[in-house]
């Protein structure tokens, strides 16, 4: 993909997007469709943010996303797409098992279908049968209120939440009460084990159970057994590379490599952006797709700003990051399937959720428990040669853990870090090998990224995999400084699915102004 030269900008815009991320590319496919003169500002060489694919020798990887909700015929996000006039040009298979979970006492495939999950968890623990089917009767009518709630669609799913508050099952679980996911787990069934599967849906936010507030986990869980989960043929990049290739046709310009160091503010009001370079750019309205401390912190600036807002700002925490692993390997790997989650044993689960929880408070004391493999060439066969297979080792882990994964004061790659790198990746290699054995002999291409990798490519905060977590207010995308908007994961949640939608809202809001 080939982007404007900034020699070649016009001196002012309508809009300018911070970041190509899927929020920012949705935020600018809608407003240059809507014939706004639209410029999105990308520091990378390639759009996407998580949802990017990379090449090493002959081997393609996934950056991030390991699916997208809502690609079926009749889904919300293939309706999204049509609206822009981009639901031809891109094809999706779902994803089924979701996932295939693996431990040292049990192997279980999480169906797609809810109803063969259902009969599968069954099967497994026989004496909990009714427990089960409570608990997702309870899910299933809890998100369906949750739907009922939006008074137009789509809508932000907390307001959504905020207005089925008149119904009986939302009120009962959240109205008073404010029970969590591990609340309602709890509530239905005894099995620590089976509360330990069903618990792994709180992993989409990077939070155990215990900090996932109820509504939002029965949103989400139907989402993904209803609506499904899907890949986009081509891998992640083609899915964002669609959406940057109808931003471009209906008039948009994407300039990648170039970073915006300031967002120009006078009396109050957002009026262009400065580049690195320092070449200013005029717009009557920004976008920020970059996180809300960076946005405001760095770009903005807190002199721009009320107090109470900035220590708003600050305050707000950062989801976990992670580590990936990315492994070119000599074998056929198409018998497994294309996600896997292992646990070393039952207390694995149990261990997860206190890392996550000391990585929230910001006590970090340990990093790996747990693992999932994804074997993205099962899904695209053009990620790997023939007969060969890429293969990708995921694990939730914190920014800060051993000093910053022993960087140089000033965040250099130093050889602590190198030689630390080598040690994680050797780790989860080990664990992989549980799963699909003698793994490590068969490799011919290895590189592993950290949260300091994911902070670098999409400007999160500390490399944060999901966003601001959901147990505290997010920020609005209509700011405190006019004719500054965000998109992204802080204004309405993690997940492919609500990037985009923010985009939407935003750009939607963009043009409702405009026709004041």
């Amino acid at each position: 993909m080939i982007s404007q030269k900034i020699a070649n900008l016009k001196e002012a815009y309508d809009v300018v997007i911070v970041g190509a991320g899927i929020g920012g590319l949705t935020c600018g496919a809608f407003l240059a469709k809507a014939g706004l003169k639209t410029l999105i500002v990308e520091k990378h060489s390639i759009p996407g943010g998580y949802v990017t694919s990379f090449k090493r020798k002959d081997f393609t990887f996934d950056g991030g996303a390991e699916g997208i909700l809502g690609c079926g015929e009749d889904g919300y996000l293939k309706q999204w797409l049509k609206e822009l006039g981009l639901d031809k040009g891109i094809q999706f298979t779902r994803i089924d098992p979701l996932e295939y979970f693996v431990s040292s006492q049990a192997r279980f495939p999480i169906h797609a279908d809810l109803g063969e999950f259902k009969k599968e968890l069954a099967k497994l623990f026989p004496s909990e049968k009714e427990g089960i089917d409570k608990y997702f009767e309870t899910v299933i009518t809890m998100a369906e209120e949750i739907k009922r709630g939006a008074d137009k669609p789509p809508k932000n799913p907390f307001e959504m939440i905020k207005f089925a508050m008149r119904y009986p099952v939302v009120t009962k679980y959240y109205g008073r009460k404010k029970m969590s996911f591990q609340d309602l787990l709890d509530e239905f069934l005894k099995n620590f084990k089976l509360k330990g599967l069903l618990g792994i849906y709180s992993g989409w936010f990077g939070m155990p159970p215990s900090k996932v507030i109820s509504p939002i986990a029965a949103f989400v869980m139907t989402d993904v057994h209803v609506g499904g989960n899907y890949y986009p043929k081509g891998g992640l990049l083609a899915f964002s590379n669609h959406l940057a290739e109808g931003f471009k046709k209906a008039g948009g310009i994407l300039l990648l490599k170039t970073a915006v160091s300031k967002i120009l503010v006078e009396d109050g009001r957002a009026v262009g952006v400065e580049l690195e370079n320092k070449t200013k750019i005029k717009a009557r309205y920004v976008v920020s797709n970059a996180d809300a401390k960076q946005t405001f912190l760095k770009l903005v600036g807190e002199e721009n700003l009320d107090k109470k807002f900035v220590e708003y700002i600050k305050e707000l925490k950062q989801s976990i990051s992670g580590i990936l692993v990315f492994l070119g390997i000599d074998m056929d790997l198409r018998k497994y399937p294309s996600h896997i989650s292992y646990g070393e044993d039952p207390e694995s689960v149990k261990r997860l959720d206190r890392i996550r929880l000391e990585s929230y408070d910001g006590e970090i004391t340990e990093i790996i428990s747990g693992l999932a493999i994804r074997i993205p060439s099962n899904l695209e066969p053009s990620y790997a040669p023939p007969g060969k297979s890429s293969v990708i080792l995921l694990a939730q882990a914190p920014y800060d853990y051993r000093n910053n994964w022993k960087t140089g004061p000033n965040g250099q790659r130093t050889d602590a870090y190198r030689a630390l790198k080598n040690e994680v990746a050797d780790k989860l290699i080990a664990m992989a090998e549980n799963v699909i054995p003698n793994l490590s002999k068969h490799i011919i291409v290895r590189d592993m990224a950290t949260p300091l990798t994911f902070e670098r490519y999409t400007w999160q905060y500390k490399g944060g995999w999901y966003g601001t977590p959901l147990d505290q207010q997010l920020p609005s995308n209509i700011t405190p400084i006019k004719g500054l908007l965000l998109a992204g994961s802080n204004t309405f949640g993690a997940g492919v699915n609500r990037a985009f939608q923010s985009g939407m809202e935003t750009a939607k809001q963009i043009i409702a102004m405009e026709k004041m």
